[in-house]
């Protein structure tokens, strides 16, 4: 067992509570989870539904490995109403190609190349100024992960926002909830995605 030291040490000093929550995964995950989390058959389900391959054994890796994984588990339940199944399936991959940390709500932080003047690149109408949430309709977000350059709020890897800054352009950091991802386009190397709302 992962935890084997632990676990004789808690037997050793009669801590039958300390055993049970460092040997049973399901345990863990069912006292951070809330009640909406469950372990069945080494799958990691949220209400009732099973969590995508690549998250859910994460999670359950930093169960064993005894790491509080709130950030992980709020990640899931923000991602959960997405009615994108790309998106559902393909986001955290994203994230962790582009190493995009995962905040305690379970928002990701992002990169976005803007003006000097904090408005955005291509239309020079949207204002990215710190503290701001700008927004569009979901449904004018170009959701074809075929299309690189569209309609949508784009957001991206340090690298990719970087290089697409030019002249005195300045690089800001953006919080986005999971639910507003739209898109991650296939083209330049998955560095970037499309939203409809973000907070600078």
């Amino acid at each position: 067992h992962i935890k084997y030291d632990v676990l004789v040490e808690s037997i050793k000093n009669n801590k039958e509570d300390d055993f049970v929550k460092f040997f049973d995964t399901t345990t863990n995950i069912n006292r951070w989870g809330g009640g909406d989390f469950k372990v069945q058959g080494g799958i990691l389900k949220y209400k009732d539904e099973e969590v995508n391959k690549v998250i859910g054994d994460r999670i359950l890796e930093m169960v064993r490995e005894n790491f509080t994984c709130d950030p992980l588990l709020n990640f899931v339940s923000n991602l959960s109403p997405n009615s994108s199944f790309q998106v559902n399936n393909g986001l955290y991959s994203f994230l962790e190609h582009e190493y995009l940390p995962i905040t305690p709500d379970g928002c990701f932080l992002a990169y976005k190349a803007v003006t000097k003047d904090f408005k955005d690149k291509r239309t020079q109408t949207i204002d990215n100024s710190v503290g701001k949430k700008p927004e569009m309709p979901r449904k004018e977000v170009d959701d074809d992960c075929s299309v690189a350059c569209s309609r949508g709020l784009h957001v991206g890897s340090l690298k990719y926002a970087t290089e697409y800054a030019s002249g005195d352009d300045v690089v800001i950091i953006v919080k986005v909830n999971p639910a507003d991802v739209v898109e991650v386009p296939k083209d330049y190397d998955g560095q970037k995605a499309r939203c409809c709302r973000y907070e600078v």
